[in-house]
């Protein structure tokens, strides 16, 4: 008997279409008997009850996690397995890499107004983090389609930021 495994799966906590249960459902429905969720800088589908549900659904979850950086101007995703999902320093760490992108808009836009231009950042996210703005991504109705929308709000903000770096003669 093949055993059928995916190692690399996300949930509506970043850019996924399932909840973390309807996965394990998924999953469980596919034959597919071991999975690690390996959502985007946020390990908030696991809990202990996702880790029952799945037990009785007879489906190995393994935690997992895509951290996102960057190396020489290039963005890479980072997967990490099997670590301590209570580890404070490490969610810290975490919550920092989810609102990077919200925190270096505001700096732009800051940056921005003291040139005289003007960024209605409260268009682009209105949620006081971007934590937030995740977790109530569906309910913005006709703005942004899924997570993936927001590479492109940094992209923006890093034109932006090489537009502003010239008019100051920072290169």
């Amino acid at each position: 008997m093949v055993t059928r495994i995916d190692l690399h799966i996300h949930t509506t906590k970043s850019d996924g279409a399932l909840t973390p249960k309807e996965i394990i459902d998924e999953a469980s429905k596919n034959g597919v008997s071991i999975i690690a969720i390996a959502d985007h800088d946020t390990t908030e589908a696991y809990d202990e009850e996702l880790f029952e549900y799945a037990n009785n659904k007879k489906v190995e979850l393994i935690n997992a996690v895509e951290i996102s950086t960057k190396a020489n101007k290039a963005g890479i995703h980072v997967l990490g397995y099997n670590f301590d999902l209570k580890d404070e320093v490490f969610q810290q760490k975490l919550y920092k890499i989810r609102n990077a992108r919200h925190d270096y808009l505001q700096n732009v836009s800051k940056k921005l107004n003291e040139l005289g231009y003007y960024l209605n950042t409260k268009e682009l996210i209105f949620f006081s983090n971007f934590e937030e703005f995740l977790s109530n991504i569906s309910e913005i109705p006709g703005k942004y389609t899924n997570y993936s929308n927001l590479s492109t709000i940094e992209n923006v903000c890093d034109n932006l930021k090489t537009t502003v770096n010239k008019q100051n003669n920072q290169y």
